[in-house]
């Protein structure tokens, strides 16, 4: 009888990790913004939305379609499971919604920014903006984050050059504005011309024509989870601050050329967080064994785990499997890493944990 238990029990977990379904729910930007985006008290205010009340809300189950488990869904379409967003499976060739024919909504010193931060010729359509104001904690801030399109693969190297990106307005940057969502370890921006598997009008992996920057782009032709054609690895947002001042910052995420197909970004639930020692995890909250692992990276935590993200020394984020087989332990399957040195960073409360390891 224990031996069946036992069974039953592993494959409810099975299902729980690995088969789950992208959900998503409209919600108003005030919500998001103070319940996923911070993720703990924090001086925040004047939160405003800008697009189709419809583009914007909360995603659950996101675990297989964009490798992040929950948080905020924009998009520059539609968010409703209705045969045009971004649930799978990949069955339509353009699918999206066209909600807003006018240029660029959006404030001139925004549009002037964009211009120059992405090359941008053509009309900007079905911009969806989330803009709020926070007080600074710390001396850094940041945040994890996906972007996924139905202009892939066959709108690469075109004027439909969908895009993401998170402007932060500040006294102390150049022009007063700068973009936080570029590629690792460069200035590249977020946008379907400069992260994707080439060009290309068929399922042809493993590239089509003139990859860019392929190593953080996902394909998902012919996917079950997700409608979108392809999307980005897990990618971090992050920007220098000073404590005590105020910001603004703009998430936005828009298509370029025309509105036909959409695209989304996937923010996740508490991954914005300052560098602060107030702020920082210690190891007497958290620590992990062994060090150096071959196959099963053991995490323990005495407060909960809104995410985690593991990187190698070049900035290039991994995907990991993951399992709670006690309260207060994490098992992290990293036996599929190269060998080589690692970092992992754990996201709890507002709270951040950065932890070396070594994979033999």
């Amino acid at each position: 009888m224990k031996k069946e238990l036992g069974i039953v029990v592993l494959l409810v977990l099975f299902v729980s990790y690995g088969y789950g379904q992208l959900k998503t729910y409209v919600t108003p930007a005030a919500d998001l913004v103070q319940q996923d985006f911070f993720g703990y008290t924090a001086q925040v205010f004047n939160i405003q939305q800008f697009g189709s009340a419809n583009a914007i809300g909360r995603f659950k189950g996101g675990e297989n379609a964009v490798q992040l488990d929950q948080g905020i869904i924009m998009t520059t379409g539609t968010i409703l499971n209705e045969g045009k967003g971004p649930h799978g499976p990949n069955d339509k060739p353009n699918a999206g919604v066209y909600f807003n024919s006018s240029s660029m909504a959006l404030p001139e010193h925004i549009k002037s920014f964009l211009v120059d931060e992405l090359s941008l010729s053509n009309d900007v359509h079905d911009v969806s903006r989330i803009r709020f104001d926070f007080v600074a904690e710390g001396d850094s801030v940041e945040f994890v984050y996906v972007f996924g399109s139905e202009e892939y693969n066959e709108s690469v190297i075109t004027q439909y050059n969908d895009f993401f990106v998170a402007l932060l307005e500040g006294d102390e940057f150049v022009g007063g504005i700068m973009n936080m969502a570029h590629l690792p370890g460069t200035q590249i921006p977020v946008c379907i011309e400069n992260v994707n598997n080439g060009k290309s009008y068929t399922c042809t992996p493993p590239a089509g024509e003139n990859p860019s920057n392929s190593q953080y782009f996902v394909d998902n032709c012919e996917g079950l989870t997700l409608q979108y054609d392809g999307y980005t690895v897990p990618l971090r947002a992050k920007a220098p601050v000073i404590a005590g001042n105020t910001y603004r910052l703009h998430l936005i995420v828009a298509d370029a050329g025309d509105g036909s197909s959409d695209s989304g970004v996937f923010i996740q639930k508490g991954s914005f967080l300052v560098s602060n020692e107030e702020h920082q995890l210690n190891s007497s909250e958290i620590s992990i064994f062994p060090n150096p692992v071959t196959e099963q990276l053991i995490l323990y935590s005495a407060e909960p785990i809104s995410s985690f993200s593991i990187t190698d020394i070049s900035g290039k984020t991994y995907s990991v499997s993951a399992s709670k087989p006690a309260e207060t332990n994490y098992s992290l399957s990293v036996e599929n890493l190269s060998a080589g040195l690692y970092f992992l960073q754990v996201f709890s409360n507002g709270k951040i944990f950065t932890q070396k390891f070594i994979k033999q």
